[in-house]
């Protein structure tokens, strides 16, 4: 399984994996599976690239959006939470991104 399978599991039953309806665990889960599966030598296509362009993807596309300007260097979880403080909102928005994110991902790689 890679990250975006497990991020669709997720979204189905969030309670199930992180036990509440905020991102902060979820980033969490996330940074340990990930890193799990670095280790293991699991990792595949799409692990890299969320590990390598997600955080700068969310950067750009909040900004495109509310047409702001985000300090850079951050991950997805500090962009996020700049902007939807409420926890619910951020882990409905984080959901939304993913799907863009992997739709692009897989558009631009023929996958």
């Amino acid at each position: 399984m890679n990250i975006e399978q497990l991020i669709n599991q997720i979204k189905l039953r969030p309670l199930m994996y992180i036990g509440c309806f905020r991102l902060e665990p979820m980033f969490h889960f996330i940074n340990g599976y990930m890193v799990n599966n670095f280790i293991m030598g699991k990792d595949d296509f799409i692990d890299r690239a969320f590990r390598q362009q997600f955080n700068d993807w969310i950067k750009i596309q909040l900004e495109r959006k509310h047409n702001i300007q985000l300090e850079p260097h951050r991950n997805y979880l500090y962009y996020i939470h700049e902007i939807y403080r409420d926890t619910e909102d951020g882990l409905k928005i984080f959901f939304e991104l993913c799907e863009d994110f992997f739709r692009e991902l897989h558009s631009e790689n023929n996958i």
